[in-house]
C-alpha cells in the first residue's frame, strides 16, 4: 500500500517539476487530450 502511495507521489511531484518547465507544451497537450476525449466520447 506504501508503495502504490510513493508512486502517486512520485509521478504528482514529476508533473509538477514538467509543468514548471514546460507549462505551455504540457497545458496545449492537455488541451488536445481534453479535445479527443470529447470526440471520442460523443
Amino acid at each position: 500500500m506504501w508503495q502504490q502511495n510513493w508512486v502517486m507521489s512520485f509521478s504528482e511531484w514529476w508533473d509538477k517539476q514538467r509543468s514548471e518547465q514546460n507549462l505551455a507544451v504540457l497545458s496545449e497537450r492537455q488541451i488536445r487530450h481534453a479535445a479527443h476525449l470529447r470526440t471520442w466520447r460523443t
